[in-house]
């Protein structure tokens, strides 16, 4: 992509088209390195006043009909859809590889797509460890040079504690422990960096981790614009 150049600019003929960057802090690299992904994204809209519908909010426009299958409550596999556009023509997609009968198909369940089928967090972001601490690294709270920094602390966060109190002391106990044995010049030499790395470590677990209310990531499944989850990055 072009320094300088925005991508309205550069694709004047497409409505609605972002690019959305999204920056990884490598977990096993001793210097944490920063890998960045750019991606073209047409996201459109469905007002027909704005221009042509198109991209991936298509089906906001309340002349398109689209309807699924899916095979289990999460809806996260989905073998069967139906397009209805604005002059009435059909398009049903099979998934070559979950392929259902039509007996199938006429039996099934189908839901209407809404924008709950996309968007389903109404509050709170529940992030897993390693982007929330790709965010810290990207904000300045944690230090790059910290040899393995974000590998210990995801492996930190992501043991088990019985409370919340148990986790703060092992984060602060795990991550002292691992420099002070493997890089005593680093311990010396960046014992404000740590500390803070400690601190941001124990604030992430304590947003995004409720031990004594039984809850870990992965429930309740989440579909927001983040990397781990495609339902906005589609490719059709």
């Amino acid at each position: 992509m072009a320094r300088g150049l925005s991508a309205a600019t550069l694709f004047p003929f497409v409505r609605g088209v972002t690019i959305e960057t999204v920056g990884i802090f490598d977990c096993g690299k001793i210097q944490n390195t920063l890998r960045q992904t750019r991606m073209l994204i047409n996201v459109g809209g469905g007002n027909q006043d704005g221009g042509p519908v198109a991209g991936i909010h298509w089906h906001m426009n309340l002349g398109n009909e689209i309807s699924y299958i899916a095979t289990a409550s999460h809806r996260q596999v989905i073998p069967w859809v139906r397009v209805k556009d604005g002059q009435g023509k059909v398009t049903e997609y099979y998934d070559r590889t979950r392929p259902l009968s039509a007996e199938q198909v006429s039996t099934a369940e189908k839901r209407h797509m809404d924008c709950i089928d996309c968007h389903n967090r109404p509050a709170h972001i529940y992030l897993p460890p390693d982007v929330a601490l790709d965010q810290s690294f990207a904000a300045g709270r944690l230090d790059p040079t910290m040899p393995y920094l974000k590998r210990q602390a995801v492996e930190s966060l992501n043991r088990p504690y019985a409370t919340e109190d148990e986790a703060v002391k092992a984060i602060a106990n795990s991550l002292d422990a691992f420099y002070r044995t493997n890089y005593a010049e680093v311990y010396r030499q960046k014992g404000d960096a740590l500390k803070g790395a400690i601190g941001e470590t124990q604030r992430i677990y304590k947003t995004y981790f409720f031990p004594e209310m039984k809850t870990k990531l992965g429930n309740p499944s989440e579909q927001y614009r983040t990397p781990l989850f495609f339902g906005l990055f589609s490719l059709s």
